[in-house]
């Protein structure tokens, strides 16, 4: 029983941390990627999900990771940070960063836990709301919830490639 509740708490803490690193990322890779200037803010969005994966990769990755958790492994995090840091710069303004940082910890595949997210962005006149996950947003409009998503089923991808 015991060791249940514990790796209960551990998932729950990693779940936690790949919650912090999104909330911190997810934006930046939004408001630079190619599209989002181009004015598609949906596959911006769609786009920074998955890259958010592969940023939590590699020695960057594990270590950023460690950076934004509890601090369980304070004094090797600190030290990895002063011997591994990146290329060129701390910047997060270069892909190539996070790709190519080398270390201990350079074959780390990611987090074996991950996070729900919701986002909602408006530009000018447009709402865009993308949710990764079983998060969901719902609007109030004068107390009534009006909702704003479209629920992606197996059986809303069959009809979609069947053109209904």
């Amino acid at each position: 029983m015991r060791t249940h509740h514990s790796s209960v708490f551990l998932m729950d803490m990693e779940g936690k941390v790949v919650a912090k690193f999104c909330a911190k990322y997810l934006h930046r890779e939004v408001l630079k990627s190619e599209v989002y200037l181009a004015g598609d803010l949906g596959a911006a969005v769609h786009g920074a999900f998955f890259r958010m994966d592969e940023m939590m990769r590699g020695q960057r990755g594990w270590r950023e990771l460690q950076a934004l958790g509890d601090k369980i492994n304070q004094f090797t995090g600190m030290i990895e940070g002063l011997i591994w840091s990146p290329r060129g710069s701390d910047s997060n303004d270069r892909h190539d960063d996070w790709a190519f940082e080398e270390g201990p910890h350079s074959d780390f595949s990611g987090p074996t836990c991950g996070s729900t997210a919701c986002v909602a962005m408006i530009r000018n006149s447009q709402l865009v709301v993308a949710n990764a996950g079983d998060s969901r947003c719902v609007i109030s409009r004068n107390g009534q919830r009006h909702t704003i998503y479209q629920e992606i089923t197996n059986q809303s991808l069959k009809q979609r490639e069947n053109g209904y």
